[in-house]
């Protein structure tokens, strides 16, 4: 095989350039896509092998740092463009990127520091204390910074075999209840999951079993002390299921 002549080498030359200056235009393109575009530079360029340009690219490329770019243009450029799916470009005009869903004409431009800042009126310091001043009045995690009208559980706890119950507010009042198995009409004494302030707390009662059963039976509930109630079950037989229920300023 003799020698490539110097209109070969040439052309050669000329085909690795023109390849150069495509890829460092879209630097992302896969090996796949070289060789494409070398093939068709070499068709332009009769009798170059394609392998041999993007050999000689690899070659010539080795060790030199890699610059990537994405794709770009002006303002009017992008408001004629629609991007693909997950695909970032800049905006020469403004000097930011624009982000593309394949769907919108001109992609979703993204906001710079100056932007927010000129948004908010002022410089960081002053976007701070702008969101500070969007909370106030807002409930923090400690939930101690929320106006004294509006009332929040604080606390609540429910037993695993459902026997008792509370929901503590933030103003210190407090629903609770329960549910026990009385035997026959012996009153039952429950202690509370809540101390009360007082005995100045609302009191009810009532059977598990069906209305239609409850034929001579009555409830009495005794507020025995800030801590306990007494639970009687007047003209009751056998174990009944009662449910009680305490609600009141807690201690």
């Amino acid at each position: 095989m003799g020698q490539p002549t110097i209109a070969h080498l040439q052309k050669q030359t000329l085909a690795a350039q023109f390849c150069d200056m495509v890829t460092a235009e879209y630097p992302n393109l896969s090996m796949t896509d070289k060789y494409e575009l070398a093939s068709a530079v070499a068709a332009a360029f009769t009798g170059i092998n394609p392998k041999d340009i993007i050999k000689n690219h690899i070659r010539d490329n080795a060790g030199r740092s890699v610059v990537k770019k994405i794709r770009r243009g002006t303002r009017v450029q992008h408001e004629n463009f629609t991007g693909a799916m997950g695909e970032i470009t800049m905006d020469t005009d403004d000097k930011t990127l624009r982000v593309h869903d394949g769907e919108t004409l001109g992609g979703t431009p993204l906001a710079r520091l100056s932007d927010i800042s000129s948004a908010a009126g002022g410089d960081n310091e002053q976007i701070a204390e702008q969101i500070a001043a969007g909370l106030a009045g807002k409930a923090n995690k400690n939930l101690d910074n929320i106006d004294g009208h509006i009332d929040v559980v604080i606390a609540s706890h429910r037993a695993t075999d459902g026997s008792s119950w509370f929901r503590r507010y933030k103003s210190g009042w407090v629903d609770q209840g329960g549910i026990f198995t009385s035997t026959g009409t012996n009153a039952a004494t429950i202690t509370l999951p809540v101390e009360m302030a007082d005995i100045n707390y609302a009191t009810q009662a009532t059977m598990t079993a069906p209305a239609a059963t409850w034929s001579n039976r009555v409830l009495c509930v005794i507020r025995t002390s800030a801590a306990q109630i007494s639970v009687h079950n007047a003209g009751g037989s056998g174990n009944q299921g009662i449910c009680w229920q305490v609600s009141g300023q807690s201690a």
